[in-house]
């Protein structure tokens, strides 16, 4: 149920509206790293088959959109995952 100060904006949150990626813009943004700070290597963290098969499908579904690109880093990113209500991921 959306607030009646927000149903001005329903369309916004709707799945259709969340399968499209706004606009693209070119723009190279570079994090520069402080000199005392540096990247370095940690192992990959241990995840439950669960949490492996809604990684996996979240990845496909999404280089399927094109929200993401396939990468060749040699560093990774965590993935946070919440349960809901139900338990399910």
């Amino acid at each position: 149920m959306i607030p009646l100060e927000y149903r001005d904006l329903a369309d916004f949150f709707s799945k259709k509206a969340l399968d499209i990626l706004p606009s693209y813009w070119l723009y190279n943004y570079r994090i520069k790293l402080k000199e005392e700070y540096y990247l370095f290597y940690t192992p990959l963290y241990k995840l439950t088959r669960e949490e492996l098969i809604a990684a996996k499908a979240y990845i496909e579904e999404n280089l399927t959109k094109r929200f993401i690109e396939a990468s060749k880093a040699l560093y990774t990113a965590p993935i946070l995952f919440s349960y809901k209500k139900d338990g399910s991921l």
